[in-house]
């Protein structure tokens, strides 16, 4: 009896291995820093940045208005869910190349550059749903 292409698909998905629970949250938790990050730039250094996705762009702007914790926490989540779809190693090198950075940059960029340098050595899809 064969198996269907969902089974034959879950078991080739079983083969490869898949990054722990705790590094895909680091990882998410990345994403959102880096986004935080964007967030407190100037206008001259945002414009240095390349933020290619339109939404992504709108976001940010759009968390520089908020001023209520919560409101200013879930959007920064939104930020963090729309840097999910891009590759965001661009945009952390940019951000660490700014004259004045700003604060908590330098903890986030030590992450982004393992991150990089382990891609070098995975093929980087373990990230992907």
């Amino acid at each position: 009896m064969g198996m269907g292409k969902r089974n034959q698909a879950r078991v080739a998905e079983a083969d490869e291995p898949r990054p722990s629970k705790s590094a895909r949250k680091r990882h998410m938790t990345a994403l959102q820093e880096l986004g935080e990050a964007l967030t407190l730039l100037s206008d001259r250094q945002l414009a240095a940045v390349p933020l290619d996705d339109e939404r992504l762009s709108l976001a940010v702007r759009e968390a520089r208005r908020i001023r209520q914790h919560g409101a200013k926490r879930r959007h920064l989540q939104y930020i963090g869910k729309l840097m999910r779809d891009i590759d965001a190693t661009p945009i952390a090198e940019a951000v660490d190349k700014l004259d004045s950075p700003p604060p908590g940059l330098h903890k986030l960029m030590l992450y982004w550059r393992e991150e990089s340098a382990g891609d070098a050595v995975s093929s980087g899809d373990a990230w992907e749903d």
